[in-house]
């Protein structure tokens, strides 16, 4: 995986809609870091929307649901715009880490470190350069979830 360019979005400390993220370039050169402060508010109308899109709408494409799908695309696009200027905009640090990043989307793995509490708290899957209108997820291996250290499952471990 050290060949695999990779963008590892750690989010530590979340208190309501706010939540903090230590982004990581892990590629060619050296390891860059950068935080910011992401503040997205997902309502119930939304998060309503999302479950129904992703679940149920590729099983029932017929009308009147494409109207529905429509309005709930456009939203996903608007949350994974405002996901990307809250992120990548917040400051200088991540602007130039964004740079590097967008270098390598071909190729580039996005890692996304949560507890299992911050799991859903944000739609990383939907985070989409409003330049380019690129979703980050549909890029190179596709995005890989861990879980924080100290939170896998007590199970799992050896």
């Amino acid at each position: 995986m050290a060949d695999t360019p990779t963008l590892r979005l750690t989010q530590t400390a979340s208190q309501n809609n706010s939540h903090t993220v230590v982004l990581e370039w892990l590629g060619a050169g050296a390891r860059q870091t950068a935080s910011a402060t992401v503040e997205l508010s997902l309502t119930e109308e939304d998060q309503r929307d999302i479950r129904w899109y992703v679940e149920e709408y590729a099983e029932y494409p017929f009308e009147p649901n494409p109207q529905r799908a429509a309005r709930v695309e456009e939203r996903m696009r608007e949350l994974g715009h405002e996901l990307f200027n809250t992120l990548f905009a917040a400051n200088a640090h991540t602007l130039r880490l964004w740079a590097r990043v967008a270098e390598q989307l071909d190729d580039l793995r996005v890692e996304i470190v949560t507890d299992a509490e911050g799991a859903t708290a944000l739609p990383w899957e939907l985070l989409r350069d409003p330049d380019t209108d690129t979703v980050l997820a549909l890029h190179g291996p596709g995005p890989a979830r861990r879980p924080a250290r100290g939170d896998a499952d007590p199970r799992l471990r050896r």
